[in-house]
């Protein structure tokens, strides 16, 4: 038997980046095994120096990938407006979910019509707006969507960062580089 060593695999290197002066980061995911499945969402903001305002996560039952997704979305617009924030550059890596909150008109019938028409509602008061990350670059959210799922609640706040945390929060400070493989198709 003959065994053929496969081409070590391209990388890209992804950090996070802090927002703009005078900006708030929030950068939020969602998690579902299964479509759908148990699913969950999480969140944090930060400042411009990277230092932590809140996190967030929750549990919320069975759904689908893009409905967690956009569940974390609200949740973390729900907090902004809580906490009178403006200026939040919103980041996730769901083209979907952007799509989806940033188009003008939902269809009336659509399951999360309330809640859509709700993050633009925010987000047009607070100065929000959306823009999409690779998935390395959402690290940190990824981290508390996933920790959603041990949750027992539909959203749990963190007004301190969690002990588990704090050393990725200093690594995106100082513009620590995540490893993205590169996807190419096989050759024909």
């Amino acid at each position: 038997m003959r065994v053929e060593q496969l081409p070590p695999r391209k990388v890209t290197l992804v950090q996070w980046h802090p927002p703009s002066p005078g900006f708030l980061k929030l950068n939020t995911d969602g998690s579902a095994f299964g479509q759908p499945g148990p699913a969950s969402y999480g969140g944090l903001i930060r400042g411009e120096q990277g230092e932590w305002i809140c996190g967030y996560a929750g549990n919320i039952g069975i759904r689908t990938s893009l409905t967690a997704e956009i569940c974390g979305i609200y949740k973390g617009l729900c907090l902004i407006r809580e906490k009178n924030l403006c200026r939040v550059i919103i980041e996730t890596d769901c083209m979907a979910a952007i799509n989806l909150v940033s188009r003008e008109k939902v269809d009336d019938k659509h399951p999360m019509k309330r809640i859509l028409d709700e993050c633009r509602e925010i987000m047009a008061s607070c100065g929000c707006f959306m823009v999409h990350t690779v998935g390395e670059g959402n690290f940190f959210a990824d981290m508390l969507a996933k920790l959603g799922h041990w949750l027992q609640s539909d959203c749990v706040e963190w007004r301190d960062p969690l002990l588990v945390v704090t050393p990725y929060l200093s690594r995106d400070a100082v513009g620590f580089k995540y490893k993205r493989p590169l996807r190419h198709c096989a050759p024909k």
